[in-house]
Formats: C-alpha cells, structure tokens, sequence
C-alpha cells in the first residue's frame, strides 16, 4: 500500500510536495537573483584581476515582487580593489534589476537583468 500513493500521484500528475508559502518564495528568488549575480562575476574575475588585485565583491537582494509566475529582484553588486598600475583602492558599486520566471513549485530561473 505504500507504494500506491506515490505511484497514483506519478500517473495523475498531480505533486505530493506542499504547496511553496510565500515566505519561501520570497526566500528561493532572492537566492536564484544572488546566485545568478555571483556565478557571473566569478565568469568575470579573470578580466577584473588583470586590471586590479584583491579583488572583492558584494551582492545585496532587496526583497523580490512576485506577479504571478514572475518576479523582480532589485539588488546591487559593489565591487572592490587595487588598480595593479597605481596601486590606488578603487571601488564600484552597480545597481540593478535581475528578472525571473518560476521553475517548479518553489524555484526561480533568471530570466534577464537591467542595470540601474
């Protein structure tokens, strides 16, 4: 018998996991826009660091609007270093929008970014 139940939801399509409360969605688009904006700037560290050494960055979320199967998460990345030929700090901070489309009960695919 406890095999049918998984089986039955498999053949009627229908998801046996809870419903996402809004709090987690909250939650999974700030982290699919954070992660979206670190996997990028990890792609870019190798052009940042022939420019600049001690390279550091930050990402910061503001909280998500979600409209529907969509959302919005407003945040910015501040990037930090050394110029390497005048050794002086230089600092940058962007701001901008990442765009996402749900995937799944909870989850979030980033769909475009729009800088401020």
């Amino acid at each position: 018998m406890r095999f049918f139940l998984p089986l039955m939801f498999t053949l009627l399509g229908v998801s046996a996991q809870a419903t996402c409360t809004p709090a987690q969605q909250q939650q999974s688009a700030q982290a699919a826009a954070r992660s979206a904006a670190q996997s990028q700037l990890g792609r870019a560290a190798f052009v940042y660091q022939l420019m600049y050494s001690h390279v550091t960055y930050d990402v910061k979320v503001a909280q998500a609007v979600i409209k529907g199967d969509t959302a919005s998460v407003l945040g910015t990345v501040t990037l930090r270093g050394t110029e390497r030929r005048t050794g002086k700090a230089a600092q940058g901070s962007y701001p901008g929008t990442v765009f996402l489309k749900r995937s799944g009960e909870c989850g979030w695919k980033v769909t475009g970014y729009k800088r401020s």
